[in-house]
């Protein structure tokens, strides 16, 4: 999945979840108490560290009685919450600047025995190169698995091993539906598109009247057909891809969008080099003529597999 669709899919996600339930109501305490940007990047970071929140309830999260110092170096994700109210000093405050920290308030979490920090990739600990905001209590005295265990807390360890690969596989399906649904726009937009650039290299031509010019609309309106047939069935293969059945057999709708780009890219250099040859007969006709036949077997190759519904031939 690519970083751009990755980033893409969270902010979906995060804006779901800002604005519904939990299936986890201490869960759903915990973020209430959060500012709306507090809330936001822990979500965001949750989702890319693979922890799909909507799915967690109660019962995945269990009561581990143990204070950070014990979890330090243990495998595992934790978060250490405030067990009542109390005064926290700030260590790097001169002037003994006090927080209240109230019962129920995320003091920090630990992913992988360590102190877990909201990073570029995710949930994980600090590192050199990879540095962002501590989870929780984000303050000078409470950075440390000592500082946090001296805090009046309750530890509770988040159990989503079985949850994880749930999520992955949502994410690619979703990502391979949206480009369907978005990348495409729709079938209608897909259609003239496609129209367009036909229109747009035919009037490159000198010839308006060679087959090749009719073999190319004929690829335009089967890809054309194929992706309206797909959106409006929204099927999807072994691979989560969003595909369209042809005869009971499911072909990721891509590689058809795939084999039609590469028709039309042939097809503007091809019109380009027959308008070469008529112009330039005395110089560069000979060269130009050579490469339009080249374009031409290339563009009757690809246009007959498109036809043939053979999206996998090159």
């Amino acid at each position: 999945m690519k970083e751009t669709q990755l980033r893409d899919l969270i902010s979906e996600e995060i804006k779901f979840l800002l604005t519904e339930r939990f299936g986890s109501k201490r869960l759903q305490s915990l973020v209430n108490n959060m500012s709306k940007w507090e809330k936001a990047a822990f979500l965001k970071a949750g989702v890319k560290t693979g922890l799909d929140w909507n799915t967690l309830t109660d019962t995945d999260l269990k009561v581990i009685k143990k204070s950070p110092k014990q979890l330090y170096g243990k495998q595992g994700i934790f978060l250490i919450i405030a067990s009542q109210d109390f005064e926290f000093k700030d260590g790097g405050r001169s002037y003994g600047w006090k927080r209240t920290i109230k019962k129920g308030q995320m003091i920090g979490m630990m992913i992988g025995g360590k102190v877990a920090y909201i990073t570029s990739n995710g949930l994980g600990s600090k590192a050199k190169y990879n540095s962002g905001a501590k989870v929780g209590m984000d303050m000078t005295g409470a950075r440390s698995v000592k500082g946090m265990s001296e805090m009046p807390h309750i530890a509770f360890e988040i159990d989503n091993s079985d949850k994880m690969q749930a999520l992955k596989s949502k994410q690619a399906m979703r990502v391979n539906l949206k480009f369907g649904a978005t990348a495409i726009k729709s079938a209608k937009e897909f259609k003239q598109e496609n129209l367009d650039r036909y229109k747009k290299a035919l009037t490159l031509t000198a010839d308006k009247s060679e087959k090749i010019h009719k073999l190319v609309l004929a690829a335009v309106n089967h890809s054309n057909a194929l992706v309206a047939k797909a959106l409006a069935e929204m099927q999807t293969n072994g691979s989560s891809e969003l595909a369209v059945d042809i005869r009971g057999n499911l072909v990721s709708l891509q590689s058809v969008t795939n084999l039609q780009n590469n028709i039309l890219t042939s097809y503007t250099r091809y019109t380009r080099y027959d308008t070469d040859v008529k112009n330039d007969a005395d110089y560069g006709g000979e060269y130009s003529k050579r490469a339009r036949g080249q374009e031409a077997l290339a563009l009757t190759k690809h246009v007959k597999n498109m036809l043939s519904n053979k999206f996998d031939r090159w």
